[in-house]
């Protein structure tokens, strides 16, 4: 196809009412593959979601703008031209120059709100669901975010301390 930049194909709906803006700080899990099906880089392996804020070029130009387009715990898989990946220049021996890119994605959080599955609560810090049995703990200052442990609390404070401090004020 020769059309530029980025489609963006649902494979699961999200909530469809929780987009992100601008400077959000996303939680995503991603398994990006060229063309041939070869895949480069996957978050789900290595059983942490990659984190990173949205629309300030910290990522390829086809997550600026894809991701945008998703909701809240949708799925769905970005298909996205060199121009919007990267480029001519290819990245570390494993992208190849001018090659245009597929990722399957999930937008598990956004800002510490975190996407509920099958009507359960999942940790702000590392995307676990909890069990039916396990209840995950809430911050005690804001009340919005949710965590397994203490030990995910202590490690994602300092990403949560902004937005805690604008939903106690």
């Amino acid at each position: 196809h020769n059309s530029m930049g980025v489609e963006v194909e649902t494979l699961q709906a999200g909530d469809q009412s929780t987009y992100p803006k601008k400077g959000d700080s996303l939680v995503m899990h991603y398994t990006g593959t060229l063309t041939d099906g070869t895949v480069f880089d996957s978050s789900i392996p290595k059983g942490r979601p990659f984190r990173f804020t949205i629309g300030v070029g910290q990522v390829i130009r086809g997550w600026d703008e894809g991701v945008m387009k998703m909701s809240l715990g949708e799925k769905a898989k970005l298909s996205i031209t060199s121009d919007f990946g990267y480029g001519a220049r290819g990245a570390g021996g494993v992208i190849p120059p001018n090659a245009d890119l597929n990722f399957e994605v999930e937008l598990l959080g956004i800002n510490g709100i975190m996407r509920k599955v099958n009507d359960l609560n999942s940790c702000s810090a590392c995307a676990k669901v909890e069990e039916a049995s396990g209840k995950l703990s809430r911050c005690a200052a804001c009340k919005k975010v949710l965590y397994c442990g203490r030990e995910c609390q202590l490690a994602n404070w300092s990403e949560h301390k902004p937005f805690c401090k604008q939903w106690t004020a």
